[in-house]
Formats: C-alpha cells, sequence, structure tokens
C-alpha cells in the first residue's frame, strides 16, 4: 500500500475497497488525520459490521435504504 504516497500528496481521505480498508490501514489513517470510506458493501452482514466500526467516516453501498435503516438501529442501541 502506498502510504508514503498519500502522505506526499497531501491527501485528506482515502476510499478502499473493502478488501483493503484493513485495521492496520484505518489506524494509519487516523493517526494522519484522514477520512476513511471504505467501498462497495451491499449484503447486511457486512453493512452491520463496516457501520459499526469506529475508524470509518463512510460506507459506499448499493442499498442506501437498508444502509440508513441500519444505522439508525445501531445508533439508538
Amino acid at each position: 500500500w502506498p502510504l508514503g504516497r498519500l502522505r506526499r500528496c497531501d491527501a485528506t481521505g482515502i476510499a478502499a475497497h473493502a478488501l483493503i480498508a484493513t485495521a492496520p490501514l484505518r489506524r494509519w489513517c487516523r493517526r494522519h488525520g484522514m477520512t476513511v470510506l471504505v467501498w462497495t458493501i451491499d449484503s447486511m452482514p457486512a453493512l452491520e459490521r463496516w457501520l459499526a466500526q469506529p475508524d470509518v467516516d463512510v460506507v459506499t453501498t448499493n442499498r442506501p435504504m437498508a444502509a440508513r435503516e441500519l444505522r439508525d438501529r445501531l445508533a439508538r442501541s
């Protein structure tokens, strides 16, 4: 992963496919003040897992209504 390239280009965030949005990558982004967007999350179990991650700022999905309902339910619990 080109972490050095991210630093050099003054990126403020990263958009990563779920397969590469690993915990170490997300921690690195947090340490460097970067936002984290994970894409494309469409299964309900994966949506639930990713929406519950405190170090993920944005989840991209083809099921926005389901994601919104799930996000609201998680916020209430």
